[in-house]
């Protein structure tokens, strides 16, 4: 059911298999050329140590944009789509990929079904999430918390490290 909204969305991407950056700029690219998205930007590329099963350092950034005409379910078939045309396979929970497109935010709606979670249910623990998205998006909130994403930041950063 098309409902003629627009969505403030925030995802986060990433890669750790070469060549990453390739990857990410194809799926920028794919993100943009969806009919039903604007307004699309971009911070600046991080690159992360591999969590889980990983084992190559991950290239990670933010992209926010304009969905019209789109639920977010249909949203997350666009990008599964997009995810499998760059080789994407889901052998390993958490392990290495040609690439990652996570919705993290879609406006301030809550979703939690068997296919879907948004807000992203990790995003407040995952500085590779929040520190790209703080440069873009700094002011956006997480409708589950009441925190800007900087907030979110700032409170993961202030988390002391258990060694």
């Amino acid at each position: 059911m098309k409902n003629n909204m627009t969505h403030k969305v925030l995802l986060s991407l990433g890669s750790s298999i070469e060549p990453r950056k390739t990857y990410l700029d194809i799926a920028v690219s794919a993100l943009e050329s969806l009919e039903e998205t604007s307004s699309v930007r971009v911070s600046p590329i991080h690159e992360t140590e591999p969590m889980g099963a990983a084992q190559n350092p991950f290239l990670n950034m933010a992209v926010t944009l304009a969905v019209s005409d789109l639920t977010p379910h249909e949203f997350l078939q666009q990008a599964l789509v997009i995810e499998a045309s760059l080789g994407r396979t889901r052998t390993v929970h958490w392990g290495d990929r040609t690439i990652d497109i996570d919705i993290i935010l879609w406006g301030e709606s809550i979703v939690r079904d068997e296919t879907l979670t948004i807000p992203h249910p990790f995003m407040a623990e995952r500085s590779f999430v929040l520190a790209p998205a703080t440069q873009i998006a700094p002011d956006w909130m997480d409708p589950v918390s009441g925190l800007s994403i900087s907030q979110l930041l700032q409170r993961l950063e202030a988390v002391p490290c258990n060694v």
